[in-house]
């Protein structure tokens, strides 16, 4: 099982992806397919979007691993304690780590290598609109 810790409101919390959470848990309900990551482009689109681009569904799996480590928070509570977004840069490194620590050793390169260069693009604005107008143009050809 691949682990990978992240802290809220002073607390550490684990993040274990098992190949049954993959496969079924975090498909069907956040659109994150880690089994077919790389396999093709629409899947790995999806999922990259998903992880890096939709906030909505990061506090949504956040909440998925506080629950996972028995927090006794509601997800109105865990919304209430955030000061801000930015505890959600901080989960995405770790859930990027889990996956990395999940994934098969042919391909935990490609994907710390993805990861990094995604971070890199992230922090130029003119590639931030590179990824909206190309997710906009993707949606449009659907």
């Amino acid at each position: 099982m691949s682990v990978a810790l992240f802290e809220f409101a002073g607390t550490k919390y684990k993040i274990e992806i098992s190949p049954m959470m993959a496969y079924k848990d975090l498909p069907d309900r956040f659109n994150i397919n880690l089994l077919k990551m790389f396999a093709d482009a629409q899947s790995n689109e999806s999922a990259m979007q998903d992880i890096i681009m939709d906030d909505n569904n990061m506090l949504h799996l956040m909440f998925y691993f506080l629950e996972k480590n028995g927090t006794k928070l509601t997800f109105e509570d865990m919304l209430n304690a955030m000061e801000n977004l930015t505890i959600l840069d901080e989960f995405r490194d770790a859930f990027w780590a889990a996956i990395i620590n999940f994934s098969p050793p042919l391909k935990k390169g490609i994907i710390r290598e993805t990861w990094e260069q995604i971070k890199k693009e992230m922090k130029n604005p003119e590639s931030i609109k590179n990824l909206f107008q190309e997710s906009q143009k993707n949606l449009s050809d659907v």
